[in-house]
């Protein structure tokens, strides 16, 4: 058993003495009692001080979670609170690596086949221990260390999990938010954003720590209120994107400046046109184009409210066929 399982199973047996000895006092109230209990509280500090030694020498890091909760906590929210949680860090940990995490552009025609966008898996948060405060669990965060990869980064996951908290502490900064979201790309945002409003959903705040050898690095507090705040500054955060397309134009409305390219990979697009297509600079329907396209990503979408599309630069190309 290693020495972080062990600490555990000492961490869970001191937890059930002292409910015992709570449950106790509620009818008996020895002095004895309560003795016995601060005994066995500053027991479990010293357990705790003990995993976290532990940790770094096993080079993991710890990531303490207080679930602050105005209603009572249940296991379907805090379950959910949690899984968003990873799956959140998940992607900002993958977009900062570089991954490409971008929603497809366009819509799909009926020709196109096979999937369009899959995600990475999920990091996978260890269990360390649960602490008193509200509803308190201890992760353990994992440290990048690819055998044989010289270019591994240990402090990629914890760089992850600050931007993630930075971006949050940002919620009354609008110019700030957007940078994040220019920075992450849109699905690591709408993944924050599910994250969020997991939290609203159950009347959840959260204070979140990391830890690094004992030493805390970051640290992240958020009222029930303050993610309200942040639910809607997400809501209208988009992030711009520049296209490069090669098919048919089919349809052009010159009075109402919109325009339809059907891509060679099976999009199309369709939106609006300023100074591109003119009486000077007329052009062919159908015919084919290399065609520069500022797509606007809207980073939580709505059917009311969704990505638009503006065409920017059409250079023709030989008729083929």
């Amino acid at each position: 058993m290693s020495v972080l399982a062990t600490i555990q199973e000492e961490l869970q047996h001191v937890d059930e003495l002292i409910a015992q000895l709570e449950r106790s006092a509620a009818e008996n109230s020895k002095p004895s009692i309560f003795a016995n209990i601060r005994s066995l509280e500053k027991e479990r500090r010293n357990l705790q001080i003990d995993f976290d030694r532990a940790a770094a020498s096993a080079k993991v890091d710890v990531c303490r979670y207080r679930v602050m909760n105005q209603t009572p906590a249940t296991v379907d929210g805090l379950t959910a609170v949690w899984r968003e949680f990873q799956n959140a860090l998940s992607l900002v940990y993958y977009s900062l690596k570089g991954r490409p995490l971008t929603r497809p552009a366009g819509k799909r025609s009926k020709r196109s086949k096979g999937a369009i966008f899959e995600l990475p898996p999920p990091l996978q948060l260890g269990f360390g221990y649960t602490f008193p405060g509200s509803v308190g669990l201890a992760f353990t965060l994992p440290r990048e260390t690819i055998e044989g990869d010289l270019f591994a980064d240990s402090e990629a996951i914890m760089k992850a999990a600050s931007t993630m908290f930075d971006l949050a502490k940002s919620y009354r900064d609008s110019d700030a938010v957007h940078r994040y979201a220019r920075k992450l790309g849109p699905v690591p945002v709408e993944a924050m954003y599910k994250w969020v409003n997991t939290n609203l959903n159950y009347r959840y705040g959260a204070g979140v720590d990391l830890q690094r050898n004992g030493e805390i690095t970051n640290r992240m507090l958020i009222q029930y209120e303050e993610f309200g705040v942040l639910s809607e500054e997400l809501a209208r955060t988009t992030v711009d994107e520049r296209i490069e397309i090669v098919g048919s134009l089919v349809a052009v409305d010159t009075v109402a400046h919109t325009f339809r390219i059907d891509a060679d990979t099976g999009e199309h697009y369709e939106g609006n046109y300023d100074d591109v297509i003119t009486a000077e600079h007329a052009a062919r329907v159908p015919w084919r184009y290399h065609a520069t396209i500022l797509r606007v990503i809207k980073v939580i979408p709505t059917e009311v409210d969704k990505d638009t599309y503006s065409l920017l630069s059409l250079d023709t190309l030989d008729q083929v066929g």
